[in-house]
């Protein structure tokens, strides 16, 4: 569930950033501010090398030995790195984007309509990963039937060299046959846990994706004090977000190789956001 809310709240994050708007006045802009674009540079890099550092460590961690041997550093890292998702989402999202709602250039009241969106969303993101599940479950279970009915093709009676039928050896529906059905309930239970995960990480990954893109617009535009303010926050915010990733990534994916590439992944999409801004 915390999935599917951090990812449904990473809607809003456009109208959430919309509150460095002075809401007195529409369109207001502070024009006093010069735009450093030598530090708007610099900031891309700042941020890809917060981003990189904390969504590789999960995935190193298994590989060197301090790391290894402080599982319980490294829990607690990955327990804040999501409550900062958490706490971006219910604190640095929802408010401001009430606030922008109700802003009077939209010449529109949604009033107590906000939280409504919020929940529908919630919900909507919920029912989607579910039936993602199950239909991805549903193709799994088919392709291993497609399987055993080949398999009992195979093993079919042949015919002698008298021409006669020669019955291939039949299992034990005994106690083999009860044993093989509690394995074979064992692993279907494994595999839809499995793919439940596996999706649970990619519906959070394209949420994270879309909210770091916007919040890298948002350090884009920043000027003046907002911007180095904005630098610091976002650094560490990258930092524990990026654990979140990779200890996601890697409870879901077997491959190393794939764990990398989501790291990658998701230390590029701030940067990306910045150079666009």
């Amino acid at each position: 569930m915390i999935v599917s809310c951090a990812v449904a709240l990473a809607a809003m994050t456009a109208l959430a950033h919309a509150d460095d708007i002075d809401s007195g006045a529409c369109g207001a802009i502070n024009a006093n501010d010069a735009y450093d674009q030598a530090m708007h540079i610099a900031a891309i890099f700042i941020i890809f090398a917060m981003s990189i550092l904390g969504s590789m460590l999960p995935v190193v961690s298994n590989y060197v030995s301090c790391l290894r041997n402080s599982r319980k550093a490294l829990s607690l890292l990955n327990s804040f790195g999501f409550g900062v998702v958490v706490a971006t989402a219910f604190i640095h999202m929802i408010p401001p984007a009430i606030d922008t709602l109700n802003n009077k250039c939209l010449n529109l009241s949604y009033k107590g309509l906000a939280m409504v969106f919020v929940v529908g969303t919630v919900l909507a993101m919920q029912l989607l990963e579910t039936e993602l599940v199950l239909f991805m479950t549903r193709s799994t279970h088919s392709l291993d039937a497609a399987t055993d009915e080949e398999a009992a093709i195979g093993a079919a009676p042949e015919l002698d060299y008298n021409g006669a039928m020669t019955p291939t050896a039949q299992p034990n529906h005994g106690h083999h046959g009860h044993h093989h059905h509690n394995h074979g309930t064992a692993t279907d239970d494994l595999k839809s846990n499995a793919m439940r995960k596996t999706i649970n990480v990619l519906i959070f990954e394209v949420g994270v994706a879309i909210h770091s893109v916007i919040i890298g617009l948002n350090l884009g535009v920043a000027t003046g004090t907002t911007f180095n303010t904005l630098l610091v926050a976002l650094s560490f915010h990258q930092f524990f977000e990026g654990v979140a990733v990779g200890t996601s990534s890697v409870s879901a994916f077997s491959s190393v190789r794939t764990s990398i590439y989501t790291a990658i992944g998701f230390s590029l999409t701030t940067p990306i956001g910045i150079a666009i801004g």
